[in-house]
């Protein structure tokens, strides 16, 4: 991961997402780690599972102004 620099960020949005089946292959709370050993040594786990997380960002490129070619 690295960090976005605020000047291309056009919007940015938090979601949560509910987990209703109790049942992950990736959670390192439980101990899951089916792609990765990093994340636990079980391929799956069942338990109480918190809400999945997503950082959607927008991005879009510098404008540079045609007749001046400086930013607007």
């Amino acid at each position: 991961m690295f960090e976005m620099r605020p000047e291309f960020i056009t919007s940015h949005q938090t979601i949560e997402i509910p987990m209703r089946l109790g049942i992950a292959t990736m959670q390192r709370e439980l101990g899951a780690g089916f792609y990765s050993s990093d994340y636990g040594p079980l391929p799956f786990a069942v338990g109480s599972l918190p809400p999945e997380r997503y950082d959607l960002i927008r991005l879009a490129p510098k404008l540079i102004s045609s007749k001046t070619g400086a930013l607007p």
